[in-house]
């Protein structure tokens, strides 16, 4: 369980927005839990807001781990969970001998999303399954 008291005392608040500093993170602390809204370029390149279950957006400032991670899951469809892991070096490249933030990222389909997108049933129309291949249709109104 969340222990969203102690969260919201671990982040720096600018406004309702909340950003995180992540060498003042700890290890497997939960930096943001709830529905992904958007992924977009800001002061610090590419960010990522998270919307807490209270509506307070978060902002985590996006690198090369958590782009990887983030890119699984689609904004408004999933609710996301992001767990700081810590530091590592990077080994090659450009920016060998610098640390990497490390990040853990699970998501699921947004309930609300998801609801939303369910087809709905009219009276008297065929119940097609989406799975249903087009090729069974044996006429144009078929479709229809």
């Amino acid at each position: 369980m969340i222990d969203y008291d102690k969260l919201e005392q671990e982040m720096t608040m600018v406004g309702r927005t909340k950003y995180f500093k992540y060498r003042e993170c700890e290890v497997n602390q939960v930096l943001a839990y709830g529905k992904y809204v958007r992924e977009f370029e800001g002061q610090y390149g590419t960010q990522y807001e998270i919307l807490d279950r209270s509506g307070a957006p978060h902002v985590l400032n996006g690198n090369a781990d958590l782009k990887r991670k983030m890119d699984l899951y689609t904004p408004e469809k999933h609710i996301v969970k992001v767990v700081y892991k810590g530091e590592e070096p990077i080994t090659k490249g450009r920016m060998a001998g610098k640390s990497m933030h490390l990040f853990e990222v699970g998501g699921v389909l947004n309930p609300e999303f998801e609801s939303a997108t369910k087809p709905v049933k009219v009276e008297g129309a065929p119940v097609v399954d989406a799975a249903t291949n087009l090729d069974e249709f044996e006429t144009d109104d078929d479709l229809v």
